[in-house]
């Protein structure tokens, strides 16, 4: 069974250029990891430094190996330094009536 969640996080003022800039090369980092199967980074239509991300795993086993990357370890250490929050918040989903 596939793993898909959303990430979310909100660019602190005057910073989103440089989230934009960071998910963006990250993006392509992660649809090359070879149990990915979607990642797509999204702004929030009323707020361009609230971002979401939707990603897809082909199983738990490619979604721990994503976690354990080097790139994911450096990607939300320097994310840190530019969000709000403390980390991207993640909602984990299911298919509807799974």
């Amino acid at each position: 069974m596939s793993t898909t969640l959303i990430a979310t996080f909100t660019a602190r003022a005057g910073e989103g250029a440089t989230v934009t800039r960071l998910i963006a090369t990250y993006a392509d980092v992660v649809r090359s990891e070879p149990g990915n199967e979607r990642f797509e980074p999204f702004t929030d239509a009323a707020d361009d430094h609230r971002f979401v991300v939707v990603e897809s795993y082909r199983d738990d086993d490619a979604f721990a190996a994503h976690l354990g990357a080097r790139a994911n370890a450096d990607f939300n250490t320097e994310l840190l330094h530019h969000i709000v929050e403390p980390a991207s918040v993640l909602q984990f989903l299911r298919p509807a009536g799974a």
